[in-house]
């Protein structure tokens, strides 16, 4: 046992060392003695077991040539409390810029009042600004020689219902130079043995410059941008499995009617369903007509809810077929998407395309059960170009429900139409481990 973890340290320290000398030669600055390293847009903290931790700027549009001589939790009015107030200085003249983690905030030029606020605040030492804004830990950084700046990092946490974020502060000879946070999206790509491969300069899709860090793991390669994280050149190396994506199929749960949520049900109980998910029938009917929950509606003016769903339980059962392993490879290709941000995949070795379109705004389930979705998504047979498009919403009402939407419908899924495209057979795994 203390044999293994010996040999899996030196194998950490190896790849920490190599990812190291990666972001060296790419050109970043290491930050004094500390695991943070410094190109432009990115600022990337090495663990200990060689991941890369990717930060950006905490204010995305600070004039270029300012320097931050203030400090402050909130803002003067106190209408955002938890946002962090910077100020700047250019030649003289001072800006106030107020944003949350959120990217809430903006700024302006302060007024008279605030002005003297300002000018006794930039009187306190920068290291006890932060600290009174609530940078409560501070990371002295070793220095290995009198040559050295004196650097130090300070940390703050900021706790929201989804997560927890770290904001650092880098301070230079007393000074700060960068104040940053994590990249809010890609960076759950950036696994503990994706490595560092690239580093350039390109523009985003509203034609700003953004700094590109490029990456590659042993199933894929891809580069995100800086400021934002956004995901860009993903190439799928081989297939991807469910662990890999995070995908799991959702407990069976078991009303009291029999019917299982999740499950495999007779069509003879369907049809006598008075309520699923403790709703009535006649209460789901009236959501699911057109311009009640959604315009275009997810049953006809007169279809019965009990009807498509029996219907289409008798057809996927005859083809020796659950619901769930026809919600399974939609399921698959939404995770795809949506969390590696891929065209292009393949899922029991057929190739397949992704297109999809993000609608204005959510739509939630008619069962009501915390699912909803904002995409619709074309997915394509690259060898037979058979193709089937999809709401994410539907690979949640297919596996918990049998539900693909009445007959008619806009957006209703034909059963036969999934098992074409992914060429499902009876015979077939439900699941992709």
């Amino acid at each position: 046992m203390a044999e293994n973890q010996e040999l899996r340290r030196n194998g950490e320290q190896g790849f920490r060392l190599k990812q190291e000398k990666a972001l060296t030669r790419l050109g970043f600055e290491r930050f004094g003695a500390s695991s943070f390293f410094i190109n432009k847009g990115f600022v990337v903290a090495v663990e200990k077991n060689g991941q890369a931790r990717l930060s950006t700027d905490y204010y995305r549009r600070l004039e270029e040539g300012s320097r931050i001589v203030g400090i402050e939790q909130g803002d003067p009015e106190g209408i955002l409390p938890d946002a962090l107030s910077a100020i700047t200085e250019i030649q003289g003249k001072f800006e106030r810029t107020t944003q949350t983690v959120g990217g809430s905030g903006g700024a302006r030029e302060p007024g008279k009042e605030d002005l003297q606020r300002i000018k006794k605040m930039i009187s306190v030492p920068l290291t006890e600004q932060l600290i009174r804004a609530g940078f409560t830990e501070h990371i002295p950084v070793r220095r290995s020689g009198w040559r050295l700046a004196k650097t130090e990092i300070f940390r703050r946490s900021f706790s929201s219902s989804r997560e927890e974020l770290d904001v650092y502060a880098l301070v230079k000879n007393g000074n700060i130079t960068r104040i940053v946070r994590p990249i809010p999206w890609g960076s759950h790509l950036v696994t503990p043995t994706t490595r560092i491969t690239d580093f350039s300069i390109g523009e985003d899709v509203y034609d700003h410059k953004v700094s590109i860090l490029s990456f590659e793991n042993d199933f894929m390669r891809f580069s995100l941008e800086s400021e934002y994280g956004f995901p860009r050149d993903v190439q799928l190396l081989r297939e991807v499995t469910d662990s890999e994506l995070g995908l799991e199929a959702i407990s069976v749960q078991q009303e009291a009617s029999g019917f299982a949520i999740g499950g495999v049900n007779e069509s003879s109980l369907i049809r006598n369903l008075k309520s699923i998910n403790n709703i009535s029938i006649e209460e789901l009917e009236r959501r699911m007509r057109p311009r009640a929950d959604a315009r275009a509606g997810f049953l006809g003016e007169d279809a019965s809810l009990l009807d498509a769903l029996s219907n289409d339980n008798d057809f996927v059962l005859a083809q020796g077929l659950t619901h769930q392993a026809l919600a399974h490879p939609l399921k698959y290709t939404m995770y795809i998407s949506e969390n590696l941000q891929a065209e292009n995949f393949t899922l029991n070795g057929i190739p397949f395309g992704i297109e999809d379109v993000r609608t204005k705004g959510f739509q939630e389930s008619p069962f009501r059960d915390s699912t909803s979705s904002s995409v619709d998504a074309t997915v394509t047979n690259l060898l037979t170009r058979a193709s089937v498009t999809f709401s994410y919403l539907h690979p949640h009402m297919i596996e918990r429900y049998g539900f693909y939407e009445g007959r008619g419908t806009t957006y209703r899924v034909e059963p036969s139409q999934i098992i074409k495209v992914f060429q499902l057979s009876g015979d077939n795994p439900e699941q992709h481990d």
